[in-house]
């Protein structure tokens, strides 16, 4: 082969003059029309212009006149790429390897198109020659776990990613898709070492994902400096980073986990809230003013929410909303915003007519539909919690926007028209720390839908047992460092005594050893920890004839689980809060008789314990009084509080038209 001089053509392509290359490739060609690294050349100049037909025409010269010139099948390649044409790839690639057995970039290509034609067996066979071939091709070993992860071979993807961390810690990406797979696992402590030992440059998506099962174990303020960390990033972002990173994320995931610090300030709080606002305000800014209610002959009232479902809300809510559905004075619509549908999804359809799934709607086109629905009073169900759709309420989709229920705080914007509450969630002086007006229902906040499939047991069981048993059934997030050492202090003050925590999490041996260490650290016996992992409602309630005392959780209170345990028959000892999430508890107290079972601070809280474990006479006239006065107490009578709700909607529509 001749000789050529191309310094004039690469000048031009370096200088973008496609025109001025194109002139000088001819020049050269029209002098050497059979030269295959000419002819390879040119086809390059055609796919930098986008001419991808053309410059295939030119490859496949070039692959004729030297078919073991590797760059012809890899520029071809490319042409047909773009074209999306990934047979012809796959023909040109195994062409490729006839002349180039040993080249390990061909192997690495070849897979990489398999695997995204789902040839999956063909591509792991490719990617293993890639790493035969070159042991340190790390990205062959990212690709290959990705593979067997498309196969649902969890294990070999493990073990692949986990052999290319060992050959370079700093390829991030094996890191990254290893630490999710351990996530889907529920093995979150795992994650955080293996993000924690390769995080490299600050990647905004390895440092939230971080955050995020740093979270998921209870380190608040380790994921919040995490997330704050993303958060002042955001100057410093490149442009493919800008575009996936989330502001209103990051702050809704703050918020959502803020009451979950075992010292919250609620300036703190409204802190964030702020921020949001701002976001918000960027975001949705599609609001109306509803200056008077366009009535019908029923008041449209819609509940949204993601917990239609087996889920805490539910176990709330069901009879409430069942009798408010047979009520001619009002039309009730469900937003179902999750595709988690299970047997309690399928008897609320039972008697909702107007149920509609809007999990897969973007929230301009959900409040297109609730605007649409002509709908009078929306009451929202979840606040910031997982499956919310706060924007929604913030660009004001119905005349009267309320929150009950699933969320006990305040979602600090003014779109909110009203946060139901009681007496003793938000007392008159406690006003000010809400941006929603407060409406104090006569006698409680909620109520627990009545469940008769389990019988409680008559008689406490420390009597049988000879020993006290507590319990916190509560999410695993509300046991924070100072409920862990308020309890454990319980436990050594009580030497007979065992507690009981349930929790999906303790499936992960990891997860459960660290728990348990947790108490151990505080010389709690681990004879006296009893860890169970996630059990159905039945089974669920059933454990509370194991139970002697429920103990809650502070600063965030328990709310259906003290209800359910009230109910099987099992006194809960609370602490006093400040604030609604904090008084959930103590306002069932309240109403159902037991003032004494709410402790002042942490050392009346253990004091309390102690004493009434010590008098089990008392314990069991409480356990008797709960069980012949539960069907009386108002916390169990959905009946009256649909009554009472249906009458505040209809002062509401009154006060709103006056």
């Amino acid at each position: 082969m001749t000789e050529v001089n191309l310094d004039r053509f690469y000048k031009f392509i370096k200088l973008k003059k496609l025109n001025e290359a194109e002139n000088e490739i001819s020049r050269l060609l029209s002098k050497n029309n059979d030269n295959y690294f000419l002819i390879n050349q040119h086809a390059f100049l055609l796919f930098l212009r986008g001419n991808f037909l053309d410059s295939i025409l030119e490859y496949k010269k070039s692959i004729n006149i030297n078919p073991h010139y590797y760059e012809n099948y890899s520029g071809i390649c490319a042409c047909f790429f773009r074209l999306k044409k990934y047979k012809e790839i796959i023909f040109f690639l195994k062409e490729c390897l006839k002349y180039n057995t040993n080249n390990c970039e061909v192997y690495y290509n070849l897979g990489s198109v398999l695997s995204l034609t789902n040839k999956l067996d063909e591509a792991i066979t490719n990617f293993k020659k890639c790493i035969t071939i070159n042991q340190d091709y790390i990205q062959a070993y990212n690709d290959l776990g990705l593979v067997f992860l498309k196969k649902n071979e969890i294990d070999e993807a493990i073990l692949i990613f986990e052999k290319g961390i060992r050959i370079d810690k700093k390829f991030g990406q094996l890191s990254y898709n290893l630490a999710n797979i351990l996530i889907k696992r529920g093995r979150f402590l795992k994650a955080i070492k293996i993000l924690e030992d390769n995080l490299v440059n600050n990647n905004h998506d390895y440092l939230s994902l971080l955050a995020n099962c740093l979270l998921k174990v209870g380190q608040i303020s380790k994921g919040f400096v995490i997330l704050d960390q993303i958060l002042k990033k955001k100057n410093s972002l490149t442009v493919y980073s800008l575009l996936k990173y989330d502001e209103t994320n990051i702050l809704e995931t703050k918020i959502s986990n803020f009451f979950y610090l075992a010292n919250f300030i609620l300036d703190d709080y409204n802190k964030i809230l702020t921020q949001l606002r701002k976001v918000y305000n960027n975001s949705y800014f599609k609001k109306i003013d509803f200056k008077d209610l366009k009535l019908s002959n029923k008041i449209k009232v819609a509940f949204l929410s993601s917990d239609f479902k087996a889920h805490a809300v539910s176990f709330q809510i069901f009879d409430v909303l069942k009798i408010l559905s047979e009520n001619k004075d009002f039309e009730i619509f469900i937003y179902n915003n999750s595709e988690q549908n299970d047997e309690i999804t399928a008897a609320y359809k039972v008697f909702f007519k107007n149920w509609k799934e809007v999990k897969n709607f973007t929230n301009n086109e959900l409040i297109d539909i609730i605007r649409f629905d002509n709908i009078q009073i929306c009451v929202d169900l979840s606040g910031y919690t997982s499956g919310h759709r706060m924007p929604v309420f913030f660009s004001r989709v119905a005349p009267i926007q309320i929150s009950w229920c699933g969320y006990l705080a305040s979602a600090g914007m003014n779109e909110i028209d009203y946060i139901f509450a009681d007496k003793y969630t938000i007392p008159q002086e406690d006003e000010s720390k809400y941006s929603e007006k407060i409406y104090r229902l006569d006698k409680t906040w909620s109520v627990l839908s009545k469940n008769y499939n389990v019988v409680p047991n008559s008689n406490i069981p420390a009597l049988k047992n000879k020993f006290i048993s507590f319990a916190s059934f509560n999410n695993i997030l509300k046991i924070n460092h100072k409920v862990v050492s308020t309890w454990s202090k319980i436990l050594c003050r009580i030497l007979n005594s065992k507690l009981y925590l349930v929790n999906k999490d303790f499936n992960d041996q990891e997860f459960k050893s660290y728990f348990e260490k947790l108490f151990l650290d505080k010389k709690v016996r681990s004879d006296q920890l009893f860890f169970q992992p996630f059990l159905k409602r039945d089974d669920f309630l059933n454990k509370y004839n194991l139970i002697d005392i429920t103990l809650d959780t502070f600063p965030y209170s328990g709310g259906t689980t003290s209800l359910e345990s009230t109910w099987m028959g099992v006194p809960v000892l609370t602490k006093k809060g400040d604030y609604f999430i904090s008084k959930s508890t103590e306002s069932i107290n309240k109403n159902i008789g037991l003032n004494d079972w709410i402790a002042n601070d942490e050392s009346d809280y253990i004091n309390k314990a102690v004493n009434f474990s010590n008098n089990l006479n008392f314990l069991q006239s409480v356990k008797t009084y709960l069980l012949e006065n539960r069907e009386t107490f108002a916390v169990f009578d959905s009946k009256d509080f649909a009554k009472q709700m249906s009458n505040v909607f209809k002062k509401l529509i009154i006060k709103k038209n006056a």
